[in-house]
């Protein structure tokens, strides 16, 4: 099966991906808040790489594809002011 050799690699992309949002948010403090908008979308990725992790590393899966209300997490982020 297809997925089964990808799972390797999409895991390891995915781990990089949440290494590189974990040390974005420990320098939070220094960022310039004029920034935010840029680093939103690291809300949604995170998101979406615990949701992956949830469903083994399966990309293909029907509950990865379905539409989120993206706009309500990332207003709401941008209003916290946290990314």
């Amino acid at each position: 099966d297809s997925i089964e050799r990808l799972r390797p690699v999409i895991q390891t992309v995915a781990h990089e991906a949440k290494s590189s949002i974990d040390a974005a948010r420990c320098v939070s403090g220094m960022v310039n808040h004029q920034a935010l908008p840029v680093l939103l979308p690291a809300t949604l990725s995170s998101h979406y790489l615990r949701d992956m992790e949830r469903k083994q590393y399966d990309i293909f899966h029907r509950s990865l594809k379905r539409q989120r209300p993206a706009i309500v997490r990332l207003c709401w982020s941008a209003w916290r002011k946290i990314y």
